[in-house]
């Protein structure tokens, strides 16, 4: 477009929305001014979402600031570096005015909605939100731009900007024109620049911006002068936003992929590489991607500066480097799910070969093949890619939640065994864009979910022998599990042989099913007695193994079926049980409910897809065990396992190095504890009743545990026995001798939390450290909440027993340190009143370290980067340094940024650039431009003991 020499263009696409039109009908209609007419011209106006917000400034009175959060809209922030005011059409303060001829009209054009300009005429204009949150629209509205040109300018640009929360730009709407520099009532832009001007001009311009996750939007202006505006005497008005719609969220209990535990470039393919439960697979090279890193298999936004892999964020994402984009998903053996979800990133915005029909489906299939659920995303355009309109933009990584370039797909529906993504258009199968990604991949596990292995959870791998191979002996399927057993145990695979059992159980049945991934074992002699044990020395406190396919064959009719896993410490107490128990009416047809629910194909839960856990503290051998009605051994002995995992028992916490402990076997059991000396020279025990030493299995038994039948007297006190108290008052306090202080201190709680007899539900037991004042150093509690009962086999009756693992209330380490601690009590308390809900407790493993002579703490210096104007147009501004030392450490040995030697007081340009460099003038440091910058100074004490300090620049609005 051009009007008499002046040039004139856009950079978006524009939608008549009639809503908009008609408001800004209202607008100019209410001005006061008969004579002005609106063109009928509407190609420029913007497309509006429904559910905008608009900012109305008639709140605020004219000439009052319009600056901060919630002062015009409880979402909105309005900062600049000018002093930015509401203004009202023919109220001062009068900012500009219009139409440009006599009766001129003060800020015209915010009679319906107010509107804002800068007093100082600096318009340095930036918005943002309530804190977290982002929007995908924006649009304002700019008045009277173009008819002042005091500095003669001859080129003019405005741009709106969008960011998004790491400062990369999501969006631009950008206003670029040309004049002769002049400004007379017969030059074009004294009309086409006035307010009264038709909608799309650059007095009546509207501003809009579109994309995903704009957390920040700027005005910036430019001429051929430098930055800044070429009219600094206009405002804005009619300010609409909609708050970015969230991406759909997943059901309460789904799990989510996290791609960043890959390398980026790094298959991400097979079982377990990104979770536990999900397998990916492809035709093509599917590999992790991360934002901002090689491989660069999509860029975005479509702009200069291409951003890689952009809106991988925080989980990173997957594509295809051999651009095939074959995708195909599933899930550990026995596990289907009801819900799917995965975000398409990038999609629309490349069309090499010229497709006009587009599709993108993700189809779910139950384990028969059979489509359970499809998403499918199918759009149209005209084959040809235009920068800055359409599908360049929809298409792009940056867009709105819901477009192509952002698409989630969902499914949900029972029995989803495995997924596929399936791209077509109107030229063939394949996708019509072949540079896009993925992200956020969501699912949710069905018929109970599958344990989730703690942490440093170590798993076997089968696959590593060959089908029919012996797994048995240290190290053959993982360097610290030992599987031993009566009959011949071997590495079994799914659909190959040996046979050991099938499923599913009809026509075209599939060997050893449900072991794919990681391969499994089972017995050819089928006796199945298996043992599970560890290097030597260690133990575990976790355990899990699936058994599938068990209970659709019953050879010997029984009718009752259990089968346990058992953990056993190194002394063969019981630790822990889990039991798999149900009956049957002793026959097996398809007809039998078992005949499904006994088959490797089942749900996890059901006996032929059981997963068994044993949890608790130094478990050193693991036991499966059979019986039936009929006496011990399985009812089904076609049945194997797969997905073995286990953790290595957490070791308490370790005293530091000087630590002295406690050894209570010095004592007879049942003879006192308390007095200076008689567990430990520096140690004092002291207490209301009767502190007594108590020892593994003998008496006197103050508590048992596990708590079991053949339940185990002083469970846990173990190599240093222990203490407890027989009158079952409590009261424990601890001092040292004469002169002695501790700066550790810590003691093991055995057995607490099982026991409670007058059904509290609070329950709370703390470890107090004081001074020789009497004052607090620290404090460790350990509380916890129950609903007073106590159920056998659940909850307290497991995690209260002292062979609980470390870190429950059964087995529990207070630890306290600080410096100068003389004494030590512990406190119990309930709901109920003072005192232990539990009174059968003990305690062991006693460690303590007395305080030596110290380095003197030093307090650190205060340093200070105060921002006093920030940059417009790049991340960075100038600020002040300072910084002080303090009084403990006064004397100054540098001040530093990222290097650079700077004085307290001193002005420093900060810009972030990807490249490090400096400008220097007379041995002070002007300007610093890389990627991050710290303000370092360290101070000395007068023996030379240096303490330090570093603070990084905050580039936020003043």
């Amino acid at each position: 477009m051009s009007f008499n020499g002046l040039a004139y263009q856009t950079y978006r696409p524009h939608k008549l929305n009639y809503k908009y039109f008609l408001l800004l009908f209202l607008i100019f209609l209410v001005s006061g001014t008969s004579s002005l007419v609106l063109a009928q011209d509407n190609t420029n106006l913007p497309f509006a979402p429904n559910d905008i917000s608009c900012v109305t400034f008639q709140q605020q009175a004219p000439g009052t600031l319009v600056e901060g959060l919630g002062t015009v809209h409880p979402n909105l922030n309005i900062s600049g570096a000018g002093t930015i005011v509401a203004i009202a059409e023919g109220v001062e303060p009068k900012l500009y005015s219009g139409p440009n001829y006599p009766g001129f009209v003060t800020n015209v054009g915010t009679a319906e909605f107010g509107g804002f300009s800068d007093v100082d005429q600096i318009h340095d204009y930036s918005f943002a939100f309530t804190p977290g949150m982002a929007v995908s629209y924006f649009s304002i509205n700019m008045l009277d731009y173009g008819d002042f040109n005091p500095i003669g300018a001859t080129e003019h640009n405005v741009s709106l900007v969008g960011y998004d929360a790491n400062g990369f730009e999501v969006a631009r709407d950008t206003l670029t024109f040309t004049s002769d520099g002049n400004m007379t009532p017969d030059d074009e832009l004294w009309n086409t620049g006035d307010a009264t001007t038709a909608v799309g001009n650059p007095g009546n311009y509207i501003f809009t911006v579109s994309g995903a996750s704009m957390s920040r939007i700027e005005l910036e202006f430019s001429t051929n002068l430098g930055v800044g505006p070429s009219d600094t005497k206009f405002g804005l008005s009619v300010l609409c936003f909609e708050p970015e719609a969230p991406p759909p969220q997943p059901p309460a209990g789904s799990m989510c992929a996290d791609f960043n535990l890959l390398e980026p470039g790094t298959s991400a393919e097979g079982l377990g590489t990104v979770h536990p439960n999900l397998n990916i697979s492809g035709a093509g090279n599917v590999v992790a991607i991360a934002e901002g890193q090689e491989p660069k298999l999509y860029t975005g936004p479509n702009i200069p500066g291409n951003l890689v892999n952009y809106g991988s964020g925080d989980y990173g994402g997957i594509s295809d480097s051999e651009q095939i984009h074959d995708y195909n998903f599933s899930f550990a053996p026995g596990v289907t799910v009801d819900y799917f979800s995965i975000n398409m990133l990038d999609f629309g915005d490349y069309n090499p070969n010229g497709a006009t029909e587009h599709n993108a489906s993700l189809v779910a299939y139950d384990s028969a093949g059979n489509v359970v659920a499809t998403d499918t995303l199918s759009f149209t355009s005209d084959g040809v890619l235009v920068k800055g309109q359409g599908l360049w933009i929809t298409g792009d990584a940056s867009a709105a939640v819901g477009q192509p370039g952002n698409y989630y797909f969902v499914v949900a529906g029972t029995g989803i065994a495995s997924l596929e993504l399936q791209f077509s258009s109107n030229l063939g199968d394949g996708p019509s864009d072949t540079k896009f990604g993925f992200s956020v991949l969501c699912f949710q596990p069905e018929g109970g979910d599958p344990p989730t292995p703690p942490a440093g959870t170590s798993c076997a791998d089968f696959n590593l022998l060959e089908p029919g191979t012996l797994a048995e002996g240290l190290g053959a399927v993982h360097p610290n599990l030992n599987i031993s057993g009566a009959g011949t145990i071997v590495a079994i695979a799914e659909g190959v042989e040996p046979k050991l059992y099938s499923g599913p159980n009809y026509p075209g049945f599939i060997t050893n099913v449900g072991t794919a991934e990681f391969g499994g074992f089972s017995d050819v002699a089928q006796i199945h007695d298996y043992a599970f044990s560890f290097s030597p020395g260690m133990a575990v406190s976790y355990f899990s193994i699936n058994m599938l396919d068990y209970g659709d064959f019953n050879p010997i009719g029984a009718t009752e079926h259990n089968v346990a896993l058992v953990g056993y410490d190194k002394f063969g107490f019981e630790v822990a049980r889990d039991t798999l128990s149900f009956t049957s009416d002793g026959n097996m047809t398809p007809d039998d409910e078992l005949w499904n629910t006994g088959d490797a194909t089942t749900a996890v839960g059901n006996p032929g897809n059981y997963i068994f856990t044993v949890s608790g503290a130094s478990m050193s051998r693991i036991e499966l065990e059979f019986s039936t009605n009929l006496g011990v051994g399985p009812s089904d002995t076609k049945f194997g396992f797969s997905i073995l995992c286990f953790e290595p028992e957490a070791p308490p916490p370790q005293p530091p190095a000087g630590s002295m402990c406690a050894d209570f076997n010095l004592l007879e059991p049942g003879t006192s504890a308390e007095g200076l000396g008689t567990v430990h020279p520096n140690l004092n025990i002291s207490g209301a009743g009767n502190v007594v030493a108590i020892a593994e299995g003998q008496e006197p038994k103050l508590y048992t545990g596990p708590n079991i039948p053949g339940n185990l007297v002083n469970y846990g006190s173990g190599d240093y026995g222990g203490i407890s108290d027989s009158e079952q008052i409590h009261d424990y306090n601890f001092s040292f001798a004469p002169g002695v202080t501790v700066d550790y201190f810590s003691i093991n709680m055995l057995d607490f939390g099982d026991f409670n007899p007058n059904g509290a539900t609070e329950h709370n037991a703390s470890l107090v450290a004081y001074d020789s004042a009497g004052n607090v150093v620290a404090t460790d509690t350990l509380s916890f909440t129950s609903d007073g009962v106590l159920v056998k086999g659940q909850g307290l009756w497991i995690t209260g027993d002292a062979s609980a693992a470390v870190g429950q209330p059964g087995n529990y380490y207070f630890v306290v340190a600080g410096t100068g601690i003389a004494s030590l009590e512990l406190q119990f308390s309930s709901n109920l009143g003072d005192g232990p809900s539990d009174t059968k407790f003990g305690f062991s493993v006693l460690c303590f370290q007395p305080e030596t002579e110290k380095e003197p703490e030093l307090d650190p210096p205060t340093a200070v980067l105060e921002l006093l104007r920030p940059k417009t147009n790049e991340v960075g501004g100038k600020f002040l340094v300072e910084y002080a030392c303090s009084e403990t450490a006064p004397n100054l040995v540098s001040a530093t940024i990222n290097g650079y030697d700077v004085t307290s007081g001193q002005n420093v340009n900060l810009v972030v650039r990807s490249n490090e460099s400096a400008r220097i003038v007379n041995n002070v440091l002007i300007w610093l431009f890389a990627p991050e910058f710290s303000l370092d100074v360290t101070c000395a004490d007068a023996n030379g003991n240096e303490v330090s300090t570093s603070v990084v620049p905050n580039f936020g609005t003043p």
